[in-house]
Parts: structure tokens; C-alpha cells; sequence
């Protein structure tokens, strides 16, 4: 695939994905709080969930949005929709880690969250 086609495919799975999110605001994902970045996750897997085959759907387009972002990540287009396709994965990989039997428990989600804040202050 060259370059103008992976930023074609791009910028239509980021719309796609958009769409998918179409009534959710994820501006705090940049501009939050850590605690307000860390309430995005859940709220955004339940607008993912809420729809017909949301978590299908949206584990497909982000794979295939993630694939044509890596393949022009140097662009300007790519550049423009970074925090959005960071999001993207980070909701993605909490929608893939839902159905998973490996639970954690309060003490280890907790820890994560320190480390996430810290990582973010």
C-alpha cells in the first residue's frame, strides 16, 4: 500500500470511528485531569456497547485504522488525528480486556490507576 492510499483508508476508518462515537465527547482525553482521562474508558465502552454489534464493529475499524495510521504515522493527516487514534486503541484494548476471565482485583486496578495518574501529572 503507498502512502496516499494508507491516508486515504485513515482518514475514512477515523471517520468511521467517529460515527461510532457520534454524541460521545473524548476532548478530556488531551486536555483532562488524569481521573477525567481514566472516566473516558468506561463511559466510552458503554457507548460502544450500547449499539448493534458496537464492540465488533469498533474492534475492527480501530484494527484497521491502527494499521493505515502506522503505515503514514510521518504525515500531516496522521499528525492531525494522533490523540483521536490514541483513544481509539485505548478504548479498543479495555473492550478486549471486557470478556477477558483474567479479572483484577480492587487492590491491582487501583495500582494501575496511581500508576496512570502519575504518569499524567
Amino acid at each position: 500500500m503507498d502512502i496516499p492510499q494508507a491516508i486515504a483508508v485513515m482518514l475514512e476508518k477515523h471517520g468511521i470511528a467517529c460515527d461510532l462515537m457520534h454524541g460521545f465527547n473524548w476532548d478530556k482525553w488531551i486536555a483532562g485531569k488524569p481521573t477525567e482521562r481514566l472516566a473516558l474508558i468506561p463511559a466510552g465502552q458503554e457507548h460502544i456497547l450500547q449499539q448493534e454489534d458496537g464492540k465488533k464493529r469498533w474492534v475492527q475499524v480501530v484494527t484497521e485504522l491502527s494499521r493505515a495510521f502506522a503505515l503514514c504515522a510521518s504525515s500531516d493527516e496522521a499528525a492531525e488525528i494522533r490523540d483521536d487514534v490514541s483513544f481509539f486503541q485505548a478504548l479498543q484494548a479495555a473492550l478486549n480486556k471486557q470478556g477477558s476471565t483474567n479479572r483484577k482485583t480492587p487492590e491491582q486496578i487501583e495500582a494501575v490507576a496511581e500508576e496512570i495518574n502519575r504518569f499524567f501529572a
